[in-house]
């Protein structure tokens, strides 16, 4: 019976030391870059993980939204990109948010007023450009 008292209470001490074992703190391994970027790197190569992301980001309405606006960036890119390496696109594309300007007022305020942070869509759109706008005839 002594025996059986002090492999019992042995096995508890294991247990109990077994559990109160330093628990891996994520921050400390994320803050790790090398280890960061190692992470992110096995879950974009994993199916199974990176569809458990994906459900994890699209089921957050926060990064939801994230990934909305990465997506909006991204196509906008690809779009200046094609723009910029095709001239003729470029200029039909101009010359049709030009005419739908010159029909619609409105349409040029909201066009004013996203572009006109841009210093080189500033110029072609403001008062002095070539570009005719409704409020000048």
């Amino acid at each position: 019976m002594k025996n059986f008292r002090k492999i019992t209470i042995l096995l508890l001490v294991t247990i109990f030391v077994g559990c109160t074992k330093e628990q891996k703190d994520t921050s400390k391994i994320l803050n790790n870059e090398a280890t960061r970027s190692e992470i992110m790197e096995t879950i974009i190569n994993d199916d199974k993980m990176i569809s458990q992301f994906m459900d994890k980001m699209i089921n957050n309405e926060e990064r939801k939204l994230l990934l909305a606006e990465k997506r909006d960036m991204i196509q906008m890119n690809q779009m200046m990109q094609e723009i910029t390496n095709d001239s003729l696109k470029a200029g039909l594309m101009m010359e049709h948010m030009m005419r739908m300007m010159q029909k619609d007022s409105s349409i040029y305020r909201m066009m004013h007023r996203k572009m006109g942070n841009n210093l080189h869509m500033e110029g072609m759109m403001g008062k002095d450009s070539t570009i005719m706008h409704p409020t000048h005839k």
